[in-house]
């Protein structure tokens, strides 16, 4: 899970595809739960690797989405106001 406040900078996840020998992975990244993209953006920087933004706070926050693969991984992703 990962705490997010509103007005921080983005922070930069890496998914680690496995085996460790699987070459030319590449993870998809969506947000389950904010079908406006109002509340977070998600962005890709690498082929394994995003930054998350908070962008409106959202009771219960929303799910971070990894796919590679066929395979998929979540994370919760709370979604604070402005801690300034």
């Amino acid at each position: 899970e990962l705490t997010l406040n509103v007005g921080d900078e983005p922070v930069e996840l890496t998914a680690q595809v496995l085996p460790p020998s699987f070459t030319g992975a590449k993870v998809t990244w969506s947000i389950e739960g904010d079908d406006k993209g109002e509340y977070c953006a998600v962005k890709s920087t690498g082929d394994t690797s995003c930054e998350v933004s908070a962008l409106k706070a959202k009771s219960g926050g929303v799910t971070l989405v990894a796919e590679c693969g066929g395979l998929s991984k979540t994370c919760s992703v709370y979604l604070l106001p402005s801690s300034k």
